[in-house]
């Protein structure tokens, strides 16, 4: 269809002709192609890429929120179960690396939520034994211990960004424990380097204390999680090797503890086997019957007879030192009835007091059968 049209501008008459109203003479564009040229090459579709000297982990988060929440659940009972009684110590990584993986995109807001779930789910079963006190003192102090680490949380949200972000969320973890080490509560459970106490990496504080171990077990979550949060198929081998070489050189880092020549004992060196009872407190549920004193320094009585019976049965070692904890009695030992009978048996060496299975602190009969003082590396049994 052919469409003339006259415009006046400028005191001219212009006549529009052509399809669509285009002027006639003039050049025009030519028409969009819905595919590629004849026998043209088809263009490879282009994978989007990270601005060159990007930083940290990408900015669109890999899960879902409501994912991410669960992943932050599953963080914090992972750890918990690192913990007595379970002592599934192995899995304390993996607390780190679900955080990571929660915190991973995510806005300030919503990383407090997700730090939130996750202390909940770490101080609520950990400070399970509170409530042998009292409900509202276990409910209290895991709710404040949980909000305490949202915040924090926050912060490690903010080193995601960060070029070298497993070595400063690693330094995160050590930052938030000494600071919930000691302000406001100075409460420091759920350390993760106190889940470690039967393991094989434990020699690591020996060295650095328990701050090393924890940095040590948090870096290789971090690596953990930086390695599932590599990119995709597109180079899939070469972008995973570097975060699998993490990873791996952090895990060796923190097993190699067991090798470390920690407190060496001397060939024929003197050595001392020490005792350590711990006799509990009563089951109660209100303050005055958990401190009752006399019932728990006979719950001490009553372990360290246990004690003596496995030892005459030569199940274990008849130890050098008994020890009993600061506070197995506010009262002088004799003056317990179960505290004041003899044990037949020798006295174990010591100095000072003598301790048998049964003497619970006094002196006895005869002070010379403590035998010599025994100096050196101790082991506990």
């Amino acid at each position: 269809m052919v469409v003339a049209a006259a415009a006046r501008q400028a005191g001219r008459v212009i006549t529009l002709t052509g399809q669509d109203s285009t002027p006639a003479g003039l050049p025009t564009a030519p028409p969009a192609q819905d595919g590629p040229a004849a026998g043209g090459p088809v263009p490879a579709p282009v994978a989007p890429r990270r601005p060159a000297g990007a930083r940290g982990l990408p900015g669109e988060p890999r899960l879902a929120l409501g994912w991410a929440l669960l992943a932050a659940v599953a963080g914090g009972l992972a750890l918990t179960a690192a913990f007595p009684p379970i002592g599934a110590w192995p899995l304390a990584p993996l607390g780190p690396a679900l955080l990571v993986l929660a915190l991973q995109g995510r806005s300030l807001r919503a990383s407090f939520a997700v730090g939130l779930l996750f202390g909940l789910a770490l101080f609520i079963p950990l400070l399970s034994w509170l409530i042998n006190l009292a409900w509202y003192a276990w409910a209290a102090l895991a709710i404040a211990e949980a909000v305490i680490f949202a915040v924090l949380t926050v912060g490690q949200r903010v080193l995601l960004t960060l070029r070298a972000w497993p070595v400063a969320v690693a330094g995160w973890w050590v930052a938030a424990e000494a600071l919930r080490d000691r302000w406001p509560y100075a409460f420091p459970w759920g350390r993760l380097a106190m889940s470690q106490a039967g393991a094989p990496t434990v020699p690591w504080t020996a060295i650095g204390g328990a701050p090393l171990l924890s940095f040590l077990l948090a870096l290789a979550g971090c690596t953990f999680a930086w390695l599932l949060l590599a990119p995709g198929p597109a180079g899939r081998i070469r972008r995973r090797l570097v975060p699998g070489l993490a990873f791996a050189g952090a895990a060796g880092l923190v097993l190699a503890g067991g090798l470390l020549p920690v407190d060496p004992v001397p060939a024929g060196g003197p050595t001392a086997t020490v005792a350590a009872i711990q006799g509990d407190v009563p089951h109660a549920r209100n303050l005055p019957s958990l401190l009752r004193a006399t019932t728990v320094t006979t719950n001490h009585a009553a372990a360290t007879e246990k004690l003596a019976a496995e030892v005459r049965a030569g199940a274990r070692p008849a130890p050098d030192l008994v020890i009993w904890p600061e506070n197995s009695t506010t009262s002088t030992p004799g003056s317990i009835p179960r505290c004041t009978r003899r044990s037949p048996a020798p006295c174990t060496r010591s100095t000072g007091r003598c301790w048998s299975a049964r003497c619970c602190g006094t002196r006895c009969a005869t002070p010379g059968s403590c035998g010599p003082r025994i100096t050196g590396p101790a082991r506990s049994t």
